[in-house]
């Protein structure tokens, strides 16, 4: 037996989506005659509900876009100033900016692709020892960073005269 939307046993049919199950309850308050909970109720939610689809759509390319156009601006700094300054923290910043630039792709590549779940529990440990990786990296690059800063800032002792 073929349901339509409209039919009252629409929750037993698990190939109706998430929107159709949404029309379906539009057809049966149509059904019943209570127009006042469409207007006021099922429309905007409807309405809402596409609006937030089409913005994480929107959200999720532009979070793409931005991660790797800043990640790769950064890297463009932070290589010419290891290659100046020798200090390994630039180097630690460099690598943690590589490591999130490779997280936002597999987020926005691997993770669309239709795996086996064996495959899809190996992809998301990879990604999460890869981001605390990239986080551990990024805590070492700053610390050095700051050390580096107050030692030099230690070594120019401002209160002795010029003599």
């Amino acid at each position: 037996m073929d349901q339509t939307v409209c039919d009252s046993n629409w929750r037993f049919d698990l190939r109706l989506s998430e929107p159709d199950r949404r029309l379906g309850d539009l057809c049966s308050a149509f059904r019943y005659g209570n127009t006042l909970t469409i207007a006021l109720v099922a429309l905007p939610v409807l309405s809402i509900s596409a609006m937030m689809s089409s913005t994480n759509h929107f959200l999720f390319w532009i979070e793409f876009v931005i991660v790797v156009v800043t990640g790769v601006s950064v890297l463009f700094c932070l290589f010419p100033a290891y290659w100046r300054s020798h200090n390994h923290a630039f180097l630690y910043l460099a690598f943690a900016f590589m490591v999130g630039i490779f997280d936002c792709v597999a987020d926005h590549t691997i993770a669309l692709w239709h795996m086996p779940h064996r495959q899809y529990l190996a992809y998301v440990i990879l990604r999460r020892l890869a981001r605390l990786a990239g986080f551990i990296l990024l805590a070492v690059g700053v610390i050095g960073l700051t050390r580096s800063d107050f030692a030099e800032a230690a070594r120019t002792d401002d209160t002795t005269p010029n003599a």
